[in-house]
């Protein structure tokens, strides 16, 4: 007798793509490659290549973005053994046979359930490779990709960067709470390095490991708030990856049953990335802009820039979810 579980559990957890075939054979040319590249850079490739495609651009205008993208982009090593991911965070050299692990679970139980599983376990190092490895398997979910799928969350545990303890709660806002251990580390000079780097630096510090930087209350919608509010002020690059991390989170959420609790590691990474930038607390609650979204997502489609591609791509979704015009606003100015 045929046995049609594992069958029924892969149907169960199909999504429908919402990419073109020829982005999603894009997608396939783009797993040759490994998700870093340089200095310990975020291979942003697959991410751009679904944005512009969910945006409109053409076909001939993905094959061009792909050929202009990848001579940077480093090859993957040869296949792994699966291993257990847990004896792999924060390895980069584990890979490809965490991928494996993914790839095979993917297939045994289907996406849904292998997310239900390892999301809750992975939440708490929801920093890393600052927030690249949330956003490609965000992304990875937008285009119902199972590959992009596995990927994500094999660099989700090879990058896994925990931030050590939350804080206590307090009665203070998240704007109060930024205001306040900005300025208890203001005039910090931090060393070389990149945002994960940065990010490491401030959670070591001991006037933050020991400052209450959790709200009372605290839900996605007020982080994402934050973000979009924090970077329209200031237009940081650090900050623009907290817009586009809250994005991605917000695509993770329904596979997360305790997502209140799932929140407060985000606003840990989220705050964390803030106070790494070192920048006074700014804060833009409203601005206006003459633009539409047609000009900026045309304007986006034209960029070989990866982060504004992105950045202007989480601007629409984020602004259709919510309503809030500053994301047309940090758009518009993108797109100038």
């Amino acid at each position: 007798m045929r046995d049609d579980s594992a069958q029924a559990k892969r149907e169960g957890s199909r999504r429908h793509s919402v990419v073109s075939a020829g982005c999603s054979e894009l997608i396939r040319r783009a797993a040759a490659y490994h998700p870093l590249y340089g200095d310990n850079l975020s291979n942003h490739l697959p991410m751009a290549l679904i944005a512009l495609d969910r945006m409109g651009a053409s076909h001939a205008r993905l094959e061009a973005f792909f050929a202009h993208y990848v001579p940077k982009l480093e090859l993957r090593g040869a296949p792994a053994a699966p291993t257990d991911p847990l004896q792999s965070l924060g390895v980069a050299a584990d890979f490809e046979a965490v991928f494996a692990h993914f790839q095979k679970s993917v297939a045994e139980r289907g996406a849904d359930a292998v997310l239900r599983e390892w999301l809750p376990r992975l939440i708490p190092g929801v920093a890393a490779s600052a927030f690249h490895a949330v956003i490609r398997l965000g992304y990875g979910l937008d285009a119902a990709d199972d590959g992009e799928i596995c990927f994500g969350l094999a660099d989700w545990v090879i990058e896994y960067q925990p931030l050590g303890s939350r804080g206590a709660t307090t009665e203070q806002t998240l704007d109060e709470i930024a205001a306040t251990m900005s300025q208890s580390i203001a005039g910090h000079r931090f060393q070389p390095g990149i945002i994960v780097d940065r990010m490491a630096e401030v959670a070591r510090m001991p006037v933050v490991r020991r400052s209450a930087a959790q709200p009372e209350r605290l839900d996605l919608a007020d982080i994402a708030r934050f973000a979009i509010r924090a970077y329209a002020a200031q237009e940081d690059f650090t900050l623009l990856h907290l817009v586009t991390g809250c994005h991605a989170f917000r695509k993770l959420a329904p596979y997360i049953d305790d997502v209140d609790n799932a929140s407060r590691y985000l606003w840990q990474a989220v705050l964390t990335g803030f106070l790494s930038t070192g920048l006074p607390y700014k804060n833009l609650h409203a601005a206006s802009t003459d633009a539409d979204w047609r000009t900026c997502l045309e304007s986006a489609i034209r960029s070989d820039n990866d982060h504004t591609i992105k950045l202007i791509f989480t601007a629409w979704e984020e602004a259709t979810a919510t309503g809030d015009p500053l994301y047309l606003y940090v758009a518009a100015r993108l797109a100038q």
